[in-house]
């Protein structure tokens, strides 16, 4: 589901629609936050015990963010220190 929450999970509304994709907006909406020209962002995921898709869709959010100037640092720990 593109826009996020399925209908059985809990906080789903269909009131909502999804933003629509557009870096220049995300870029300038940065800069009136403060932060023009990015930042950088260690984001922690699990791989292990995922399927093959997940290592894609990390990457291409990294390539989202790193297209609008937020530089992210991506970590894959395992299940077990995931847990701690």
């Amino acid at each position: 589901n593109v826009q996020g929450a399925l209908p059985d999970m809990f906080g789903y509304t269909s009131d909502i629609s999804p933003y629509e994709y557009d870096p220049k907006r995300a870029s300038q909406l940065l800069t009136e936050a403060g932060f023009p020209k990015g930042f950088d962002l260690s984001l922690t995921v699990r791989l292990e015990g995922k399927g093959p898709e997940w290592a894609g869709i990390y990457q291409s959010v990294v390539q989202d963010l790193n297209a609008v100037g937020i530089r992210v640092t991506l970590r894959s720990v395992p299940p077990q220190e995931w847990l701690r």
